[in-house]
């Protein structure tokens, strides 16, 4: 099981916080919300970073409407696992590691220190590739052993004319990325692996001559060897 408890499985206590402190605001207690959230850092059911969460919950909630006039903006269905996944991006320093090399060989080069604070994350292994970026139809596909990269394009429909084929690149559950290579002519894409992310950038835009930038180069142009005629 993750670190990172899903409050919809497991951990119900997160959201009751959470939709009892907005209910309490919406009817105009803050000194209980206030109570309520003090009553819940202090709650040993939940996970610090759980406690941090509720802690940034409860600031925005209180930043939507600050005189408490209007509390019916906020959001009645909060998405416990999006916060989840949004205070990982927030404060979480990633690291991508191997494992089997750490377990097999400790004290080795892919071994690393542990400080005060930090946080060992052991995600529920995925047997999907998520594909995202400019595809025709981005989507999350069953991963099949053996298959190349092509395959699961191919899944989201293609790359869409705008895709940077070049550019397209791997992020792996560990934390890993991988880009495309090239060889020649031919792109040489990094293999998809269980819980990884495709990710096709977009090729940049670039700015052709408008029309009347033309014409005034053009006409110009014929000023000048006009000019250069009559002087000969």
């Amino acid at each position: 099981m993750s670190k990172w408890i899903k409050v919809s499985q497991v951990n119900t206590t997160y959201a009751y916080y959470i939709n009892t402190a907005k209910k309490m605001l919406m009817s105009g207690d803050k000194t209980g919300a206030d109570a309520l959230m003090n009553q819940a850092y202090g709650d040993a059911r939940l996970s610090d970073p759980e406690k941090a969460s509720i802690k940034a919950q409860y600031a925005s909630m209180l930043n939507t409407n600050s005189d408490l006039g209007n509390m019916s903006n906020l959001n009645a269905n909060i998405n416990v696992d999006q916060v989840a996944n949004d205070l990982i991006a927030g404060i979480a320093k990633k690291n991508g590691i191997d494992l089997t090399s750490i377990v097999n060989s400790p004290r080795s080069k892919s071994d690393l220190l542990l400080k005060e604070d930090d946080v060992i994350i052991v995600p529920k292994k995925l047997e999907t590739v998520r594909l995202r970026g400019e595809l025709l139809y981005p989507t999350t596909v069953r991963f099949i052993s053996n298959k190349s990269l092509k395959y699961y394009i191919n899944s989201s429909g293609g790359f869409d004319n705008k895709a940077k084929r070049s550019g397209t690149y791997i992020v792996y559950a560990n934390g890993d990325v991988a880009r495309t290579k090239k060889f020649l002519f031919f792109n040489i894409y990094p293999k998809a692996e269980p819980g990884s992310e495709v990710i096709v950038p977009r090729k940049s835009m670039k700015n052709p001559i408008a029309a009347n930038q033309l014409l005034n180069f053009t006409t110009g142009l014929a000023t000048l060897i006009l000019a250069i005629n009559q002087i000969n």
